[in-house]
């Protein structure tokens, strides 16, 4: 919070007020207060939901502005309104017809999703992986396991090798077995995938070539077809 912000003195009557007590008379606890800094339920500095949306610098004691204000005032307020909803309406018709047609574009199942767009649960303990070993430069296996923050925005695995390695759950180092099985088995489509997967993105602070991890992809046919043996 903004140090410099005056706030009401927190006596225990303030600390335990609801909302809606100052309704129409100041801003602090009153039911329309907006987005902004809060305490205790009370807006310290922000804006008034029934405000147009430009007046963002009220405070706890801000007097009511709507109370002070005239016919033609509230009409423009009111115009400001329809205005809105106009152009909610507009957005939402439009983002309906993309929906449309996104959902009669026909694509792969298989595609591996990217990075950005895996959820959370999409590696779970025992799942087979494949990481990309940057000391290395190539693919190895693992699999995930039980670890810090698991489901979490981590994802915990062991190697043949190792125990205790881990990487994020949206870099795109690290696939499950069939997604890369798939891709080195659609080379032309894995080479778009790892371009918009990490062209123009750091992952903490770090460019990760996409070229890169799509040639060591490429040398795998050895670790393929141990894969799809495994797999029979």
């Amino acid at each position: 919070m903004d140090s410099s912000l005056i706030e009401p003195s927190w006596t225990k009557e303030n600390q335990n007020r609801e909302k809606g007590s100052t309704t129409f008379k100041r801003c602090g606890w009153c039911s329309y207060a907006g987005t902004g800094t809060y305490r205790y339920g009370c807006m310290i500095s922000g804006s008034c939901d029934l405000l147009k949306s430009y007046n963002r610098n009220l405070t706890f004691d801000t007097s009511c502005i709507i109370k002070q204000l005239g016919k033609r005032d509230i009409n423009d307020i009111i115009e400001s309104k329809y205005n809105e909803i106009k152009v909610h309406k507009e957005s939402i018709k439009r983002e309906k017809e993309q929906i449309s047609i996104l959902k009669k574009i026909k694509v792969s199942k298989e595609l591996p999703p990217l990075p950005d767009n895996r959820k959370f649960d999409h590696f779970n303990i025992g799942d087979g992986i494949m990481f990309y070993d940057h000391s290395l430069n190539l693919w190895k296996e693992g699999a995930v396991c039980e670890g810090y923050r698991y489901h979490d925005g981590i994802v915990p695995f062991n190697t043949k090798e190792q125990k205790g390695f881990g990487c994020g759950t949206g870099v795109p180092t690290i696939l499950l077995k069939k997604e890369f099985i798939y891709l080195f088995t659609h080379k032309e489509k894995a080479l778009t995938w790892f371009k918009l997967a990490c062209d123009e993105k750091q992952f903490n602070g770090k460019m990760i070539s996409s070229s890169t991890l799509y040639e060591a992809l490429t040398k795998s046919e050895s670790i393929v077809s141990e894969l799809e043996l495994d797999s029979i």
